[in-house]
């Protein structure tokens, strides 16, 4: 067992792209929509999942043809949440069920409650 220091796993060409998980507690006023600029790597694809409290709102894959579709929008629908305070919570997974693609680095331009 290592004591601390960091090993090297062999057989792993690049780094590791691991999960990722956001939260964030927000006053729902007059806002209508969650507003995400998001990106993947070609042929990278990587799953967005996103909670409202504790229900899902959406989940998407997004995944770039080529260079030129590499930045998405995902809008989450706010107005069930008007004058409410909520938790925000978005994942990033990388195994993507069903996919025989390797997963990919999430891009994540902005976030904007509008």
């Amino acid at each position: 067992m290592p004591t601390g220091r960091f090993h090297h796993c062999k057989g792993r060409a690049r780094d590791e792209v691991r999960r990722l998980n956001l939260n964030q507690t927000v006053n729902i006023t007059t806002q209508k929509n969650l507003a995400l600029q998001v990106g993947a790597e070609e042929g990278r694809p990587w799953e967005s999942i996103i909670y409202i409290d504790d229900t899902k709102a959406i989940t998407k894959v997004i995944e770039a043809s080529d260079e030129k579709g590499r930045w998405q929008e995902v809008l989450v629908d706010l107005s069930a949440y008007q004058q409410q305070q909520v938790k925000i919570r978005m994942f990033q997974n990388v195994i993507i069920k069903g996919s025989n693609k390797l997963g990919g680095n999430a891009y994540w331009k902005t976030a904007n409650i509008q």
